[in-house]
């Protein structure tokens, strides 16, 4: 297992010095692999996949997954052999298409067959390039096979910096859940020296479900089944036992905003309605919240007290900070891979907002960066 520095320098400080520097460091152990080794730890990660669950269940026929295509000799995991066996159980691949630098541009297409595949033409880093008049995969993709520089236990991914993989597992997720579909799962696929014991990542960085490596398959603490159980919880009707008092004036006994006093937590933004169809939108957040579902957890037992009936609009982040003089300062921003903005539009304005009435002498604002 690599470490994060090596060679008796001081180890860098800021978070793009530690991923320059991881990537030079896992770089130079791949260099130092011999084809047969990479062709057979390859081989290792397909024997190992067969034990997921997860692939058993999405590499079955009719289903559709997302696989990158392998650097001509280079020192990664040499998927062709995930390809083959993908192709004979009659599962359909889509293969990433890059076409541009931003990090939305990057899309899937559908594979017409294994031999256009090996006739494709290669980039300047030997990556073959599919055609683009390809018909794009859109939602059918329900697993992602992703490369990497570098992936640690935890599920982190260390790419090359572009966040192509970043952006279109977030892209796809909310698509998908746009069309009451579960969110794909994603997997990474590892050589020996690419597992490290820390990956630095930041806020907008995905962390993956499994990773697979030819020694070991690893879970991490964020599995597509949390997402799951976040788009279950997305809409719920409250009970019909409400009380007396909460029968009468429920929405107005429910209110708008509701979280902690200071620091960084999760929020969801949702709208409430009541047994006449009355509505209104609201706030809440949690510093214990591990996933925003726990949030939508918490806030459950007041909605059926109330006998409300709710619906999770979409999610982020908020900072809320004190100052000496007595002001106070809250920051919208960031998504959740549970509760991704139906239509692809975070509604963070409306948070503020909610929050700008309930806290007027607050400095309010929001962002759509970060996570």
């Amino acid at each position: 297992m690599a470490s994060l520095t090596s060679g008796g320098l001081p180890p860098p400080t800021s978070l793009p010095e530690q991923k320059r520097a991881l990537r030079r460091e896992v770089a130079a152990q791949l260099r130092a692999m011999p084809p047969t080794l990479v062709e057979e730890q390859s081989l290792k990660v397909l024997s190992l996949l067969e034990s997921l669950e997860t692939w058993r269940t999405h590499a079955a026929a009719g289903s559709t997954v997302s696989l990158f295509l392998p650097i001509q000799g280079g020192r990664e995991v040499d998927t062709w052999p995930i390809l083959q066996t993908l192709v004979d159980r009659d599962v359909q691949v889509a293969v990433p298409l890059v076409t541009g630098p931003g990090s939305t541009d990057m899309r899937m297409v559908l594979a017409p067959s294994i031999a256009a595949l090996r006739s494709l033409p290669l980039d300047k880093w030997s990556i073959p390039i599919p055609d683009a008049t390809w018909p794009d995969a859109g939602s059918e993709v329900g697993m992602i096979f992703t490369p990497c520089v570098a992936m640690d236990r935890d599920g982190h991914r260390l790419g090359h910096g572009k966040g192509y993989y970043d952006s279109y597992i977030r892209r796809l997720t909310e698509l998908r859940t746009s069309q009451s579909l579960p969110p794909p799962v994603t997997v990474g696929l590892a050589l020996a020296p690419q597992l490290v014991d820390h990956v630095p990542v930041e806020d907008s960085d995905y962390t993956l479900d499994a990773i697979v490596t030819p020694a070991q398959v690893c879970h991490a603490p964020t599995t597509a089944q949390e997402r799951m159980e976040a788009a279950a919880m997305r809409t719920t009707v409250g009970s019909t036992a409400a009380s007396e008092a909460g029968a009468l004036g429920a929405l107005a006994q429910f209110p708008g905003v509701d979280i902690p006093e200071e620091g960084v937590f999760k929020y969801v933004l949702i709208e409430v309605v009541d047994s006449d169809g009355n509505s209104k939108k609201a706030v809440r957040g949690s510093l214990s919240a591990a996933y925003h579902k726990d949030v939508v957890h918490l806030v459950q037992p007041d909605l059926r007290n109330l006998g409300l009936n709710y619906h999770v609009l979409g999610g982020g982040r908020i900072r809320r900070e004190s100052s000496p003089d007595g002001g106070s300062s809250i920051l919208i921003y960031g998504f959740s891979y549970g509760f991704p903005w139906e239509d692809g539009a975070h509604q963070h304005g409306v948070s503020a907002e909610l929050c700008q009435e309930a806290f007027p002498g607050a400095e309010v604002s929001w962002s759509a960066d970060g996570y």
